[in-house]
């Protein structure tokens, strides 16, 4: 803890605000991103789809039921932690091939490497939250190829039409690269 680092003790006060912002987050389940509800309808019509999220079990599905969601999925799996095994296993139960396979996350280290390691196509979601900062992995380096894109429309376009877009190697800054067609 922060505190014991710096050998100091946590005042009542400051123990009553984290415990209330915790209680906030467990109780505030926030409304879906701008286009999630348009993309997960375009893709549950032509993909099979899975969501593997980290966390307590009964507290995602409460939040995928808040915002209506859960019907979209073929399958919800909420784990400790991702890793290349956990991707693989859910790849086997459906019975896809990783080079078949997309795999969407907002994070290097527990999506998109998990995902190269296992041979699947891989979607790097740039999101910044419009209410507060959340510091996803990016520092991690990739480990291979993927696509990047900062909309969940340049998802459904990716998974369109591949072909028309350039992978990265890195996190960079850049935005969604079109290959040229000449």
């Amino acid at each position: 803890m922060l505190l014991e680092r710096f050998n100091r003790e946590p005042s009542e006060k400051t123990l009553a605000r984290i415990k209330a912002l915790g209680h906030t987050i467990l109780e505030h389940l926030s409304e879906p991103i701008s286009g999630a509800r348009d993309l997960l309808r375009w893709a549950s019509r032509r993909f099979t789809l899975a969501l593997l999220t980290r966390g307590d079990d009964d507290f995602q599905k409460r939040k995928l039921k808040h915002v209506r969601f859960l019907h979209y999925f073929d399958l919800v799996r909420v784990v400790l932690r991702k890793d290349a095994h956990t991707f693989k296993q859910i790849m086997d139960e459906l019975e896809y091939s990783p080079e078949k396979t997309w795999i969407i996350g907002d994070s290097i280290k527990s999506d998109i490497n998990p995902a190269i390691e296992t041979g699947a196509n891989c979607l790097l979601y740039v999101y910044h939250h419009r209410k507060y900062s959340w510091l996803q992995e990016y520092g991690y380096p990739p480990i291979g190829p993927f696509y990047k894109v900062r909309s969940l429309t340049e998802i459904e376009a990716v998974l369109r039409t591949p072909s028309s877009f350039q992978m990265v190697r890195d996190f960079g800054h850049s935005a969604l690269t079109i290959k040229d067609t000449v």
